[in-house]
């Protein structure tokens, strides 16, 4: 559990090292939170379920994720 100041304005990272992009906004729904990520021009939408976000360094403003296939578009 994290404040959603601290996790706005991460950089978002893939656990091979990519880079997704930087979290723009946090969404709260009654089943889980949802990151969005600012990805270029556009936005990725990632549930914050320990499934897919393996580290979150608020210290080093640093999120790793280990998405599903599709969940990202086209990386």
């Amino acid at each position: 559990s994290y404040f959603i100041h601290d996790i706005i304005g991460c950089s978002v990272v893939t656990t091979e090292g990519t880079i997704v992009g930087e979290v723009e906004e946090v969404y709260k729904f009654p089943g889980q939170d949802v990151w969005a990520i600012r990805r270029g021009t556009g936005v990725e939408m990632i549930p914050a379920v320990k499934e897919f976000i393996k580290d979150v360094d608020i210290r080093h403003r640093k999120i790793v994720v280990r998405p599903i296939e599709g969940l990202l578009g086209e990386m």
